[in-house]
């Protein structure tokens, strides 16, 4: 029974990391250079509207609940060695934890609110814009790397546990 519970819940683990790393690709894809041919005042004021939208939505409940969902999965199947699949959901975990969710609350997250808090007419806005721009896109493609890596493994995870 321990292995149908695991597999199904790789399955939705995977799931909701492949639907994080659409959202992210969608971003380094064509978001973030879309958004940097705009003019630094049309695309900090841009920036701050998407941003203020995210933290309402739905990719934010999912990139929160995947952090507890990933450890109480880690925690039980180190508890409670299940053989197949285990290594794939500690490394799926590993990937989450710290190429997407540290990355996000040290990297990406203070770049987003030092960007809330600026007058987008400002001159010195213009000058962090264009750095935000190469470092914010650059932390979102690790974390896109990241959310494919983790839905990767725990996708494979579940076939391997499910027996």
């Amino acid at each position: 029974m321990d292995s149908f519970w695991i597999a199904h819940y790789c399955l939705l683990l995977g799931l909701l990391s492949a639907l994080l790393a659409g959202s992210f690709l969608a971003f380094s894809d064509f978001v973030m250079p879309g958004i940097r041919r705009a003019d630094s005042c049309s695309g900090i004021e841009a920036m701050q509207n998407i941003n203020r939208a995210a933290f309402k939505s739905v990719l934010l409940v999912v990139f929160i609940a995947l952090g507890p969902m990933t450890l109480c999965l880690t925690v039980f199947v180190l508890v409670k060695d299940i053989g197949p699949g285990q290594s794939l959901i500690v490394l799926g975990s590993v990937f989450y934890l710290v190429l997407v969710f540290l990355v996000s609350v040290y990297c990406t997250i203070p770049l987003t609110k030092r960007l809330e808090e600026s007058e987008f007419r400002a001159e010195k806005t213009a000058i962090f814009w264009d750095f935000y721009l190469r470092r914010w896109t650059l932390y979102h493609h690790i974390r896109t790397v990241g959310c494919i890596a983790t839905a990767a493994c725990y996708l494979l995870a579940a076939d391997r546990c499910h027996y």
